[in-house]
């Protein structure tokens, strides 16, 4: 399985610790708050690749969910159970991304990298 460059991401997991909400003013119709959160890393320097807005997955889940299946469309092999990663967590426990940097700064549009090749990277290095 094939990936676009520009969508291949070195970041840290993390998981919530705190997740609070809090108004701070408003009017009749809207209101104005902030939402301060705060996690615990688990994993750093984590190859994730990116599949749509806000969702990350690990290089090597998508690696060992697509080896057995290779004739498969992504969209198929996304539906194969493996972690998802939000960049915000919704709550205390859940797991997200954070500290988020591109692999790849110059590639075009259509540069592609094999999977396998970005999961010995994964295991060969750190940023």
């Amino acid at each position: 399985m094939k990936v676009l460059r520009k969508n291949v991401y070195w970041g840290t997991k993390s998981i919530c610790t705190k997740h609070s909400c809090e108004i701070i003013g408003g009017s009749a119709d809207c209101f104005i708050g902030r939402t301060e959160i705060k996690g615990d890393p688990i994993a750093r320097d984590v190859v994730l690749i990116k599949v749509g807005p806000g969702d990350y997955r690990e290089a090597t889940d998508l690696y060992e969910a697509s080896k057995n299946f290779l004739p498969l469309p992504k969209s198929a092999i996304l539906k194969i159970a493996m972690p998802k990663y939000d960049t915000t967590p919704r709550g205390v426990g859940e797991l997200y991304v954070e500290d988020l940097k591109r692999t790849y700064y110059t590639c075009n549009e259509k540069d592609k990298i094999d999977l396998k090749e970005l999961v010995l990277l994964a295991k060969n290095c750190t940023v």
